[in-house]
């Protein structure tokens, strides 16, 4: 389900128009789907002029398309803004971006574990993917059950912007214990739009008018691996599925506790 789409133009002319939120809201209403989060519509209005800023004089093409809230397959998640063209080999090429507002003052490193951060969301301080792991796991939601994207061989790739996050602070979200996600989906922070503009100039050389959105919002829904190899995987303790954002939290929430369990059983047994 695609809320909002358009071109790099359309987009930057909504923006300076204010008219951004209302166009946002206007495609959730005809999907059926009202609008009354306050704190996310002030997201949206916040966020969004960051890309603007971030896309305006580069050398983005006018037609490369944008689209922003669309559901991610066989889940309720929705990629904050998307940028689509083609590379310089002319293959298709989408950017998923990750937009957050978070500030470093509330936010700190879960040590131990490395895909979870803690900081202010939902009115309170509680541990949350870490924004990279967040864009890569959907990215990857994306090619493992779009088979138009696997077949046409449709490049994904993921990346996160904390607009406000101090650069300063950058060690807490950037350091070797989320080496493994930032690598797969570099950060951007506060000060950083230079960077993020080039990376998207390098990444999307020509205009496609929305077509690889639509590619994948219009995509055959196939998983990529058969039920079966997927739950031998599981047994074998192997990554095979990919978690999403709470639901990554509760599983490692869960590693947790099972460590600590066993832990605890042979302390007891070893006493006896």
């Amino acid at each position: 389900m695609l809320i909002y789409e358009d071109t790099k133009k359309g987009f930057q002319e909504d923006i300076l128009n204010d008219k951004i939120v209302e166009e946002i809201k206007k495609g959730f209403k005809q999907k059926g789907q009202g609008v009354d989060n306050e704190n996310e519509i002030c997201s949206w209005r916040n966020s969004f002029r960051f890309m603007h800023t971030v896309l305006s004089e580069s050398d983005v093409p006018e037609d490369a398309g944008v689209a922003i809230e669309l559901n991610i397959p066989t889940t309720n998640k929705r990629v904050d803004f998307m940028l689509s063209g083609y590379d310089e080999n002319g293959d298709g090429e989408v950017v998923v971006v990750e937009l957050k507002q978070w500030e470093a003052d509330s936010t700190e490193k879960v040590e131990g574990v490395n895909d979870l951060v803690k900081t202010y969301v939902g009115n309170g301080v509680r541990e949350t993917a870490h924004p990279s792991y967040q864009a890569w796991s959907y990215s990857q939601l994306i090619k493992d059950f779009n088979l138009t994207v696997r077949k046409e061989n449709i490049d994904i790739d993921p990346l996160a912007y904390l607009h406000n996050f101090d650069e300063e602070h950058r060690e807490i979200l950037e350091n070797e214990l989320y080496q493994e996600y930032t690598e797969k989906a570099p950060i951007y922070l506060k000060g950083d739009a230079k960077k993020l503009r080039n990376y998207l100039e390098n990444q999307i050389s020509e205009g496609d008018n929305r077509k690889n959105i639509y590619k994948i919002n219009d995509g055959e829904i196939k998983p990529s691996k058969s039920l079966q190899d997927s739950l031998i995987g599981m047994l074998e303790s192997k990554d095979e599925f990919t978690l999403i954002d709470t639901q990554k939290v509760v599983f490692e929430k869960a590693v947790q506790f099972a460590k600590k369990s066993q832990e605890d059983d042979q302390k007891i047994h070893g006493r006896t």
